[in-house]
């Protein structure tokens, strides 16, 4: 599967944040959030608690997740509040994401580290719902809206 630019995907995210989990249905969102004197954060999501969402293209790397690691360290030292992660990349099959996950939880951070396609929808799997405007996944059986719960169409979702 070959995955659209990040650009795309920020603004995807950004107009439909619940696409990364239905709880953020409604959420403010923020993009290109800066922490800390040279740090920017692709999203930042203003639920209870904060989220802060790092996007990639690509597979997981250890990198991937020093980053959102410095981000939540930033987060909580200027703000005094902690925030959870997000890191959603390509998926690789692998499981060394496992690790970043468990040392995180030492730290008393939670994150998840999610997977475009299987986890989070991409642009060319999308439909709006011609009643409430929130994307969803398109699928052949689909007949109504998962969040107004009406059947009245649905159109495809240009960014």
């Amino acid at each position: 599967m070959r995955l659209p630019d990040e650009k795309v995907l920020h603004a995807l995210l950004l107009q439909h944040p619940h696409l990364i989990d239905p709880a953020f249905l409604g959420v403010q969102c923020d993009t290109r959030v800066r922490l800390g004197p040279r740090k920017i954060a692709d999203l930042v999501l203003h639920s209870k608690p904060v989220s802060i969402v790092e996007l990639k293209v690509v597979p997981y790397a250890p990198r991937w997740g020093n980053q959102l690691q410095s981000y939540l360290e930033l987060f909580l030292h200027d703000r005094k509040e902690k925030a959870d992660g997000v890191l959603i990349v390509a998926p690789d099959g692998q499981k060394d994401h496992e690790s970043f996950i468990e040392e995180m939880a030492k730290r008393k951070f939670s994150v998840r580290v999610l997977f475009w396609d299987r986890d989070v929808p991409v642009v060319g799997q999308l439909r709006l719902c011609n009643n409430c405007n929130r994307a969803i996944r398109h699928r052949v059986e689909l007949v109504s809206c998962r969040y107004c719960r009406k059947s009245v169409g649905f159109r495809e979702l240009k960014i």
